[in-house]
C-alpha cells in the first residue's frame, strides 16, 4: 500500500558537502552550477508546443536526399508535405523544424536538419487495405534490417544499448535504445523510441531526445547524499529498505515546491535513493549535494487472493498475479487461510492504488468466505473504483450485486468476471489455464468467452462478464 508524502520546504544546503569535496574539483564544478532555486523552471501549465514561425521554405533543406533515403526506408511517405514550421518543443525544452504531410504525419528535424521524430499512424483507408493484405504478411517478421538501420543512421553502436526489443500489443513492436555514459550510468534522457507497425514493419511512431547532464563524475559521496535526503526520509511512513545509486535526472522540485509540478530544462548527474523498492525516489545532486526532487510511486495495483483451504491455491493465485502483471498491473499474490486472509483483503480494498483484484475462495451471490468460515467479505463492505476485478468463486455473477459494489458497470475500461452459478473446482483450475495466459491479446470478455469455449463440456464454465465489452483489461 502506498500512501503521498507531502514535505513543505525542504531545502538542503550543499555547502557542507562541497567542503568536503577536493577543492579543485569542487570549484571547477561547482562554481559553474546555478543552485536549484535559481533554475528556470518550466511551466507545466504551457502547452506542449509552440509555434515561432512558418519555415516552409526550409523544406527542400529538410526532405533532402539523405533524409528521403531514411524515411523511406522507414515506411514514411514525404511525396505530399503541406507546411513547415518552427516550433518550440516546450516539454524537452528545444526548438525544432517540424514538417506536416497529409493525414495528420509529422516529422521533426533538429538544427542540422537530423530526424528526431516521426508520427507516422495509418489512417482508417490505410488500415483498411493493410488489413485486406494481414494474412499474407509475417507479422512476428524480423526487425534486424530495420535496426540495424536505426542504428547505422543514428551512430549507436557505441555508446548506446538498446535495452527495449519487444511486444508492444498485436499491432506494434516497441524499440527503445539509451545512452550509456562512461561511468555506466544510463542517461534515459538521451534516447531513442521507436513503435514499429509488426505487419508492415514501418516506424509509427519515432522520437529522439538528447540532453547531456553536467559531469559524470560526483563530487560528494553516498553518505552524504543520504545525509543531505534524511529530511525527506524521516518523514516516509514504514521505510522497509532503501538503495543509492548515481542516475541522470531533471530537477522538478518535487520535494520542495508543492505549488504544481515544474520541471528545470537540464540534466543533473544524481545520487537516485530508491525507497521500500522505488516506492519513493530522492534525487540529490551529485556535485552540490542539494535535493533535486524525486516521485512517488502512484502505481495501479492488482493483487490476487486465495484460500489456503482450497485445492491449488497456490498455483491459482500466482497465475493470476502474472496474468495481471502481463496487463501493466504492479502485482503480488496472497495465500492465506483464517481471518488475516479477510484483515488481509479489506487492508487491500482500502489502497488508493488498487484497481486490480483476483480473489479465490468459497463465494455466493452475496459474500466470499475461506473453507473453515473464520470469516466472509459482503458485497457492501467493497469501497473504491475498480478497473479489472475476477472473483473466482461460484455464483458471484448470479447477480450484478458483485459487479456494482466493485463499480465496473456503466463505466468505460471497467471489467468484471464471475461464475453465473456453482461451479466445480477442478474446472477452475482448468478455465485459469485458458484464460490468463491470453490477457493482453484483447478484450476481457472475448478472451473470458474463448477461454469458457476451450474447456470441455457443457456448462462447466459459466462465466460471466460485466463491463465494457471494448476494454482489455490493462492498467491504466
Amino acid at each position: 500500500m502506498i500512501f503521498g508524502v507531502m514535505i513543505s520546504s525542504v531545502m538542503i544546503s550543499p555547502d557542507s558537502f562541497v567542503k568536503k569535496a577536493d577543492a579543485a574539483n569542487s570549484k571547477s564544478i561547482f562554481e559553474s552550477l546555478q543552485a536549484t532555486n535559481n533554475l528556470k523552471k518550466l511551466d507545466a501549465k504551457s502547452p506542449i508546443e509552440t509555434i515561432i514561425k512558418d519555415d516552409s521554405s526550409n523544406l527542400p533543406n529538410l526532405l533532402n536526399n539523405k533524409n528521403n533515403e531514411i524515411l523511406s526506408s522507414y515506411g514514411v511517405d514525404t511525396k505530399n508535405a503541406k507546411s513547415v514550421k518552427t516550433v518550440r518543443d516546450n516539454e524537452n525544452a528545444r526548438t525544432i523544424s517540424k514538417a506536416e504531410f497529409d493525414n495528420n504525419k509529422t516529422v521533426a528535424f533538429d538544427s542540422d536538419h537530423k530526424i528526431i521524430s516521426i508520427s507516422n499512424f495509418k489512417n482508417n483507408d490505410e488500415k483498411k487495405q493493410q488489413s485486406a493484405q494481414a494474412n499474407k504478411v509475417n507479422r512476428t517478421a524480423d526487425l534486424s534490417n530495420l535496426i540495424e538501420n536505426i542504428e547505422k543512421n543514428n551512430n549507436l553502436k557505441d555508446g548506446y544499448l538498446l535495452v527495449t526489443s519487444e511486444i508492444f500489443d498485436e499491432d506494434y513492436w516497441e524499440l527503445g535504445w539509451v545512452q550509456k555514459l562512461n561511468n555506466g550510468v544510463l542517461n534515459q534522457y538521451t534516447s531513442i523510441k521507436v513503435f514499429v507497425d509488426r505487419k508492415d514493419k514501418s516506424i509509427v511512431a519515432y522520437n529522439q531526445f538528447s540532453m547531456a547532464p553536467n559531469t559524470t563524475k560526483p563530487v560528494i559521496s553516498e553518505n552524504d547524499a543520504m545525509a543531505s535526503a534524511q529530511k525527506v526520509l524521516s518523514a516516509i511512513p514504514d521505510i522497509k529498505n532503501k538503495t543509492i545509486s548515481l542516475a541522470t535526472t531533471r530537477p522538478n522540485f518535487y520535494w520542495n515546491d508543492t505549488a504544481g509540478y515544474q520541471e528545470a530544462d537540464v540534466v543533473r548527474l544524481a545520487y537516485k535513493i530508491s525507497v521500500n523498492d522505488g516506492s519513493y525516489l530522492i534525487y540529490i545532486d551529485a556535485v552540490t549535494g542539494e535535493n533535486l526532487g524525486g516521485a512517488t510511486l502512484r502505481s495501479n495495483q492488482g493483487k490476487a487472493f486465495a484460500d489456503l483451504g482450497l485445492n491449488w491455491a497456490a498455483l491459482m493465485a500466482s497465475t493470476a498475479r502474472d496474468g495481471m502483471i502481463t496487463l501493466g498491473y504492479t502485482s503480488s499474490s496472497w495465500v492465506g487461510v483464517g481471518p488475516l486472509m479477510k484483515t488481509s483483503i479489506t487492508s487491500y480494498l482500502q489502497s488508493s492504488t488498487a484497481y486490480g483484484l483476483y480473489i479465490y475462495a468459497h463465494a455466493n451471490p452475496y459474500n466470499m468466505a475461506d473453507t473453515e468460515k473464520t470469516w466472509a467479505l459482503f458485497s457492501s463492505e467493497v469501497t473504491g473504483n475498480w478497473h479489472f476485478v475476477f472473483l473466482d468463486g461460484c455464483s458471484t455473477a448470479q447477480t450484478t450485486g458483485w459487479a456494482k459494489a466493485f463499480k465496473t458497470i456503466g463505466y468505460s475500461k471497467r471489467a468484471f468476471l464471475g461464475w453465473s452459478t456453482d461451479v466445480y473446482d477442478n474446472y477452475l483450475f482448468i478455465y485459469s489455464a485458458h484464460f490468463w495466459p491470453k490477457v493482453g491479446t484483447g478484450s476481457i470478455r472475448d478472451i473470458a468467452v474463448k477461454a469458457a469455449d476451450e474447456v470441455p463440456g457443457i456448462g462447466t464454465t459459466p462465466i460471466k462478464f460485466y463491463g465494457d465489452t471494448t476494454y482489455d483489461g490493462r492498467a491504466y
